[in-house]
């Protein structure tokens, strides 16, 4: 996949499959993506949303440290709150309180990753 330039979608890999990934590809400085991934940290202990899927903090440090990009699915809007989709951009006000300029820029950030995939394919072994 390295090799031609595709992007590595981490999500629903094993913990043994994620770490030989991540190993692999932060050799190459290669980036990877998390498509849509919940916090162990920040899922209710015991709870229902608390399962292995999830990624710990260190494994998504991993992630962006090498350019890569996660998709964070922390919040289940249909469970936690959002009746209906006309509350989204109140949703999103209620949000500009941290800096939201991570999600503002995902989809250039998405291209920038996606253009260091490509870039580093030519040198992969």
């Amino acid at each position: 996949m390295m090799k031609r330039g595709m992007l590595i979608d981490v999500d629903h890999m094993d913990r043994l499959t994620f770490r030989d990934t991540m190993t692999m590809t932060e050799q190459q400085g290669y980036p990877v993506i998390s498509g849509h991934v919940g916090l162990v940290d920040a899922s209710t202990a015991g709870g229902a949303r608390r399962h292995e899927g999830n990624l710990k903090d260190d494994e998504v440090k991993r992630i962006l440290a090498g350019g890569g990009m996660a998709s964070l699915i922390t919040l289940d809007i249909n469970g936690d709150g959002l009746a209906h989709i006309g509350m989204l951009p109140d949703f999103i006000a209620d949000l500009r309180q941290p800096d939201l300029a991570p999600l503002m820029n995902s989809a250039e950030s998405y291209i920038r990753m996606w253009e260091q995939a490509v870039a580093k394919s030519t040198s992969v072994p």
